[in-house]
């Protein structure tokens, strides 16, 4: 059973996403524009921080590299090592939702509120593709486990599955009413789960994608989904304030972090499942640290 091991509450406003550098610690983002590092062990923030110019809504990091997506489109990339900015870029119009970085193959992929979609080469600093799909926002992303498929989900409902070799299109499906908003590819390599605005979650066959199972499993929206490192279970948070822990193989409850567990008095926002442990990150501006 999980419990709460520590909590951080350092910023002014909600924190909307985090990333996770094994070497450095936790970044998380704010609606009070501050983009902070932290040591979630000790519970101390590291004297790395960077101020943005509006809210950040998304972060995600390589080994060397932090990237930040605002709310007005803007991209930011900073080296880990020197502290300092290195690329900037404008190509977003709209509030970058989602930053995914696929180690593999060293690709960050960006998307907003207009269903742009943005595929950047890490290495090179460069930008590869850019394009639109019709789907609306897209907050959901998620990479295959090994890295050949990349799932976009839209506000229209629609899971969209690309190849990353040249990333086309290779199959697209309705999956939730009113939205997906959560994926994450299942760590055997056979399905993905989906969760959306309707409070479902959906497991799909990637071989034929088909529906295997679908289920209530929150009272509003789901905001993240993240399988734990032994792939035994996996975790989904809500709008609704709560973290479910589900059995990875057949789906059953296992446990539920709400208020009374010492959990969020908000919406539950996103979440990451390492060796460290389970980390969520919510409207009340509280980082939690579960082991």
């Amino acid at each position: 059973m999980l419990q709460k091991i520590r909590e951080i509450r350092e910023h002014a406003q909600g924190i909307y996403d985090l990333a996770v550098n094994r070497e450095v610690g936790v970044f998380t983002c704010s609606g009070d524009g501050f983009v902070v590092l932290w040591d979630v062990e000790s519970g101390k923030q590291n004297p790395f921080a960077v101020k943005t110019s509006v809210p950040a809504y998304a972060v995600a990091n390589s080994e060397e590299l932090l990237f930040i997506g605002l709310n007005n489109g803007d991209l930011h990339w900073i080296n880990l090592n020197s502290k300092e900015e290195v690329k900037f870029f404008q190509q977003h119009r709209s509030s970058i939702f989602s930053l995914v970085f696929d180690q593999k193959n060293a690709i960050l992929v960006s998307t907003d509120a207009d269903g742009f979609v943005g595929v950047w080469d890490t290495v090179n600093m460069k930008l590869n593709l850019f394009f639109q799909i019709p789907i609306g926002k897209i907050r959901a992303v998620a990479f295959s486990n090994d890295s050949k498929l990349l799932a976009l989900g839209g506000q229209d409902g629609s899971i969209v599955i690309f190849e990353t070799e040249f990333f086309n299109e290779v199959h697209r499906f309705y999956a939730h009413q009113d939205g997906v908003t959560a994926l994450a590819f299942h760590p055997d390599g056979t399905s993905i789960l989906s969760g959306g605005k309707d409070a479902f979650l959906r497991l799909w066959d990637i071989s034929t994608w088909t529906k295997l199972k679908a289920f209530p499993a929150h009272l509003y929206a789901i905001y993240g989904i993240a399988f734990s490192p032994d792939a035994s279970l996996v975790a989904s948070c809500s709008r609704d304030k709560t973290i479910k822990i589900w059995n990875a193989v057949d789906f059953s409850i296992n446990q539920k972090l709400d208020v009374k567990a010492g959990g969020h008095q908000h919406s539950v926002n996103a979440i990451h499942w390492s060796e460290q442990g389970l980390i969520s990150v919510s409207d009340d501006r509280r980082l939690i640290l579960w082991q």
